[in-house]
């Protein structure tokens, strides 16, 4: 159950998200970039209009649908009589807002049933830790700040953490619907769902494995142990599957809708191809230690990494010599990466990577080190668990030709969520440094402006 602490930061988180939207809408009040193709098809469908799609987007109508169904409570609060004014871009910039805060509430069960020390809340000192871990992960730049804008991250995001919630709690088919619903909104999210799947599967095999006196059932040796058990037991086999089939008929749901559409991607194909963007990884590791120094400065130990190299130098120069060849090969400059300047990446690429053809090279033992200090941060995690997500980071990462920090908010709050923290100090570190860089990134955007020769309105710059 949640505490009334729980439903106070519930509250302030709400408030103070709408109280920057407000601001939002006075200082930006044209619709931004994707807003503009979000908003057209959304008023398209307040006007009833639902066979109009515009080829421009790549996601599914999820957002829009999910928006309309909330536009009477958003005509409640806000006093909106006209459909019009109830479907406008300055009104449905405040849907965020409320999964934002509810986003929250599932970290908070999340916590409690990832860390087994939190679901107690007897420990004061717990309970405070998990609640600030928490908010925490709830106002992590990447995503907090697509809260103010009409965007589908906060909305996918929400929907994939209450997805893998359920999942832990053993609601299967619950589980599997708002895993659909996530797929609704962001294709990509099969990938989470696909996980929240695997992780239920291991679970069971726990299950099993405590049940057929099997010790330690998630470690490989004794994996084999459990697989024999299923083997030679038809009836756990046929509970296994049919706990799990709801998610295999939204596998094969999905796979349905790539045939039938012919690809991933609903519109602008173009620019949105598969490919094998391997660095994208080491990209997304990177980034995890930007925006959390906090927790993985203290596991970035050079002199261990040193002393590993030295004593396996043949695996250490195959890896050097792997990740060269990786870096060289499969490292993609977008057009959109390369043209648009009102993303932070157009910035970093051209100042770094552009500046010297080796300087995409020099950052091999930056990406060596953050790895290390991601893999190590979830050492508490049985070795399957580690391998599935590493295995599931990749999948969400390396087929996005595009380098776009939003890619990463998901495998960062799955990787927070996993990485326990024991000391308030480094949690109040960690808040702090999150406070800082979104105010930074909200004065960023509403002070540094620039105009474009084809743009009627200001441009601004954004993650």
């Amino acid at each position: 159950m949640y505490e009334f602490s729980d439903y106070m930061l519930f509250a302030v988180i709400l408030f103070s998200s709408q109280l920057i939207v407000h601001l939002v809408n006075i200082v930006v009040p044209a619709p931004f970039i994707d807003e503009i193709f979000h908003i057209s098809q959304l008023n398209h469908y307040c006007a009833g209009d639902f066979a109009y799609w515009n080829s421009k987007i790549t996601t599914p109508p999820g957002l829009y649908v999910m928006t309309l169904f909330f536009v009477p409570m958003l005509d409640s609060v806000y006093g909106i009589q006209d459909v019009r004014s109830s479907c406008s871009l300055e009104t449905v910039r405040y849907f965020n807002s409320f999964f934002t805060a509810a986003l929250y509430l599932i970290s908070v069960k999340l916590m409690q049933s990832v860390h087994e020390t939190y679901c107690s809340s007897a420990n004061l000192k717990n309970r405070a830790m998990m609640q600030l871990t928490a908010l925490n992960v709830t106002i992590f730049p990447l995503c907090f700040f697509y809260t103010f804008l009409y965007y589908t991250d906060v909305l996918s995001l929400f929907l994939v953490s209450w997805t893998y919630l359920l999942a832990r709690l053993h609601y299967y088919n619950c589980s599997a619907f708002v895993g659909l619903s996530s797929c609704c909104v962001r294709q990509s999210n099969i990938v989470w769902v696909a996980f929240s799947a695997a992780c239920a599967l291991l679970d069971q095999m726990e299950i099993i494995g405590k049940r057929n006196d099997i010790a330690r059932p998630l470690e490989l040796v004794s994996l084999n142990q459990v697989i024999s058990v299923l083997w030679s037991d038809f009836g756990i086999f046929k509970a296994l599957f049919c706990s799990l089939l709801s998610y295999i008929l939204v596998g094969i749901g999905f796979v349905v809708f790539v045939y039938k559409n012919n690809g991933i991607a609903l519109g602008d194909r173009q620019a949105h191809q598969l490919s094998f963007h391997l660095v994208q990884v080491a990209y997304c590791v990177v980034v995890f230690l930007v925006f959390n120094v906090a927790v993985l400065l203290p596991k970035l130990d050079i002199y261990a990494l040193l002393l590993w190299a030295k004593r396996r130098k043949m695996l250490f120069s195959m890896l050097v010599i792997g990740s060269a060849l990786s870096i060289a090969l499969f490292t993609y400059a977008h057009p959109y990466l390369l043209a648009d300047n009102r993303h932070l990446t157009f910035y970093i690429w051209r100042r770094w990577f552009m500046a010297h053809w080796s300087a995409k090279y020099l950052l091999m033992p930056v990406y060596f080190l953050c790895l290390t200090a991601v893999h190590r941060s979830l050492e508490m995690h049985s070795f399957c668990w580690k391998i599935l997500f590493w295995l599931t980071l990749a999948l969400v990462t390396v087929p996005n030709r595009l380098l776009e920090l939003r890619y990463f908010i998901t495998p960062y709050y799955m990787w927070r969520i996993h990485a326990k923290v024991q000391s308030m100090k480094t949690l109040l570190f960690e808040f702090t440094y999150s406070v800082l860089i979104n105010c930074a990134c909200l004065i960023l955007f509403f002070y540094k402006t620039f105009s474009w020769p084809d743009e009627q309105h200001l441009q601004r710059i954004i993650f």
